[in-house]
This record gives C-alpha cells, structure tokens and sequence, in this order.
C-alpha cells in the first residue's frame, strides 16, 4: 500500500473507531446516570453535535505522534505508549475547553456555551479509545502473526539456546516472518531463575547440559 494511501485508509479507521469510542461513552454514561437524566435524546442533543469536536482534535494529535503512517502488523509497546500519550493530551484538551466554554461562563454569570457537555463521558471517552485503537492495532499484528502460510519447505522445530534480550529478538523476528517457517518449541538457559518462564508464550525447557535430551523429547530438527 503506497505511503498516501495508507494514511488516508488510518485516518479513515481511527476516525471511525474514535466516533465509535465517543457513542460507547454516552451508551455507558447515559445508561448509567440518573432517572431524570435517561430520557434525553443524547444522540441528537450531544453526541452528534460533540462528534466533529472529537474527530477533529483527535486527528491531529494522533497525526501529530505519526499514528497514521505506521503497518499495524509491526505494532509494538511504542505505538501504545504513543496511544496513552495521545488519549491523555486530547483528556488535557477537552478540560481545557470545557473550562473555557462551559465553567467560565457560569462563573461569570452567564450560559454556558457548550451546552451539549455531559460530565463523565470524557473519561469514559478516554478508557473507550484506548480499549479500541489498541484492541485494532494489537489485532491485526496478532491475525498477521497467527495466520501466515506455512512455507513450502515445512515447519522445523527449533529449540533457541539463550533466553534473554537476544533470544526475546530472534522469538520477535521469527514471529514477523511473512511465512511460518520455523516453529519455536521451547529455549534452555543456564540461569536458574529463568527456568519456566515463559518469552512470548515459548517456555524455558531446561538447561544447556539438558539439549540432547531435550532434542530427543521434542523431536528438534
């Protein structure tokens, strides 16, 4: 997919799951508010006329921290930590605004400007967006991973000498492969506090005195 494209097929997505994150915030907060409050046509009254408000501020912070240029099937704990950091600026944002067009103007007397602002839903918002951009992203480099095609030379079984930051690389590389050509059976580390943890759900087996043994038991190509 040629650079421009991909962009616009992110804003598009992200635009859809921010308006998506908006309305299960006002499905939760209206679902959950008083009596009184229940009977309001929030959809028409304050979702629809907050939407574009949202999109819009959204858009450009998470364009800001190049959300829209990445492959999904390389997302990583980078893209999430840029996802919080996104969510929580436009949280700073929308209180900003909030302060200016709704608490100032009572304070000073008057009507408040944003009338359509219902308390609670920014947090909600906030949790919603989260949950869905890195339930997208996370989900896509998951079906990536999981449904390869199997290369037409098969599958070797492999046991990983090592378990730790360069075996932890080499799990990550093998998992990245655009076809499954190796499948990771266990590692053994010498280090007795490695002994059965688990790297990106790949067991520490044993140790290195344990590999023919091991290979034997778990028939290792």
């Amino acid at each position: 997919m040629a650079g421009q494209h991909r962009f616009a097929f992110n804003l598009v997505v992200h635009n859809l799951l921010f308006a998506l994150a908006l309305l299960l915030a006002y499905l939760v907060w209206f679902e959950a508010a008083y009596r009184h409050v229940r009977g309001t046509n929030w959809l028409w009254d304050r979702y629809l006329p907050q939407l574009p408000f949202f999109l819009i501020i959204k858009s450009l912070i998470f364009g800001r921290l190049n959300l829209f240029r990445g492959w999904w099937q390389y997302a990583g704990i980078r893209d999430v930590t840029n996802i919080l950091l996104g969510c929580w600026v436009f949280l700073v944002v929308g209180y900003v605004a909030i302060c200016m067009f709704v608490w100032l103007p009572r304070a000073l007397g008057g009507d408040a400007i944003w009338r359509s602002y219902s308390q609670g839903v920014l947090v909600l918002d906030f949790m919603a967006t989260v949950f869905l951009v890195c339930t997208a992203r996370l989900g896509a480099r998951l079906y990536h991973e999981e449904m390869r095609p199997i290369s037409e030379e098969g599958l070797r079984r492999v046991l990983i000498v090592g378990a730790g930051d360069a075996a932890e690389t080499l799990l990550r590389e093998i998992n990245r492969m655009s076809e499954e050509r190796y499948r990771v059976i266990g590692l053994v580390d010498d280090d007795p506090t490695k002994q059965g943890v688990y790297i990106h759900g790949i067991p520490v087996l044993g140790t290195t005195d344990q590999i023919k043994s091991l290979c034997e038991e778990e028939r290792i190509d």
